[in-house]
């Protein structure tokens, strides 16, 4: 197996690919503190930390960037080798079935509406068979596509290949002050057409909102909240409160990514009681998917993501992931559908053509 590790991405409404590579081995640990705490390179983390799933840092030894007219034929090379190494480490499971999918609806929405839990997010997966499209085209392909998103494709020993397309940020840096978003709803979007926002979507988003109100105030004495703005990702548009703010004492920001991660948008609340249903119901592993990934105190600044649309490569082609948020509000099918919008989102790269 290659020891090699490198990441590919590209920041929201910029052009510029921007490359990390490591040679030797990737930092790993559980403790996010650890990795994080003086160190820079491109993170990797998965949902839910584990032995089999840990955090991840490129410490790169070297960066550059690159215009997409030539990236290709730098970036194939680099990849290549790769894509034989990562099907071990890609595999997340078997595929969910829609009966699997009403299973664990009905279990999760009983949850929710008997009160145990206000909100809770139920995910789903698919294989798609194998693409003659080389990664690093589907790479560039997206970044063309999905301009507002943060791109990203990677690759270590332990998490295997996976390319993300997201318009969630966990956090990052801006000038003196930091910034995330609280991110849910999501429609179809429609050109031309107004968005008709449903009570369902609106108390969804403000249920993540007002618990990341709640946590930065903990981090936090100077808090700016912006009010919902609808937000296009794609096809899809979504609701998006953003938080500015400053930092009590700088060294807590390692503390606030943990406290951050895994937020309502691709968990529940109350966190701990979702995520050990979300453990125990959902037919598969998520690994890093619904994790987060992205600069950290490299040349282009700190930037987390949370990686929501994504996929990684294994056995027979590409395993797809999506998920949804389910209130007491939420209608099965209704969420079956906007989970097939999001897989979209990676299913067209797959079919398109150039």
């Amino acid at each position: 197996m290659t020891t090699h590790a490198f990441a590919f991405y590209r920041m929201p409404y910029q052009t510029a690919v921007h490359v990390v590579r490591q040679m030797g081995t990737t930092g790993a640990d559980t403790d996010a503190r650890r990795l994080l705490e003086g160190g820079s390179g491109f993170v990797i983390a998965p949902f839910a930390v584990s032995d089999a799933c840990p955090l991840l840092l490129i410490r790169p030894n070297d960066e550059m960037m690159l215009m997409p007219e030539g990236a290709d034929d730098v970036l194939r090379p680099w990849c290549d080798e790769a894509i034989g190494c990562s099907v071990a480490t890609g595999c997340a499971g078997e595929r969910m079935t829609r009966d699997d999918y009403h299973r664990v609806f009905t279990c999760f929405h009983g949850q929710v509406c008997s009160g145990a839990l206000e909100k809770i997010v139920l995910a789903r997966q698919e294989v798609v068979p194998s693409s003659d499209r080389h990664p690093v085209a589907l790479f560039l392909q997206a970044c063309q596509l999905y301009h507002r998103m943060f791109i990203a494709l990677s690759y270590t020993p332990q998490s295997g290949l996976w390319l993300t397309a997201t318009p969630e940020l966990l956090l990052e840096r801006d000038s003196q002050a930091w910034h995330t978003v609280a991110l849910a709803g999501t429609i179809r979007y429609e050109e031309g057409e107004t968005p008709r926002w449903s009570e369902k979507n609106i108390g969804e988003q403000r249920i993540v909102a007002d618990y990341v109100a709640r946590l930065l105030h903990e981090y936090s004495d100077e808090v700016e909240q912006s009010e919902p703005q609808t937000v296009r990702a794609g096809h899809l548009i979504h609701l998006r409160t953003d938080f500015h703010f400053t930092l009590s004492d700088p060294s807590s920001v390692n503390s606030l990514v943990r406290a951050l991660h895994p937020t309502p948008a691709v968990c529940g609340l109350p966190k701990d009681e979702a995520l050990r249903l979300i453990s125990n119901e959902e037919p598969f592993d998520r690994r890093y998917y619904s994790g987060y990934a992205g600069p950290w105190q490299l040349q282009t600044g700190s930037h987390l993501f949370v990686a929501l649309r994504c996929m990684t490569r294994e056995h027979g082609g590409w395993r797809l992931f999506a998920g949804g948020g389910i209130v007491p509000g939420s209608e099965e099918e209704s969420e079956w559908q906007e989970t097939e919008d999001k897989l979209l989102t990676m299913r067209r790269l797959l079919y398109v053509q150039q």
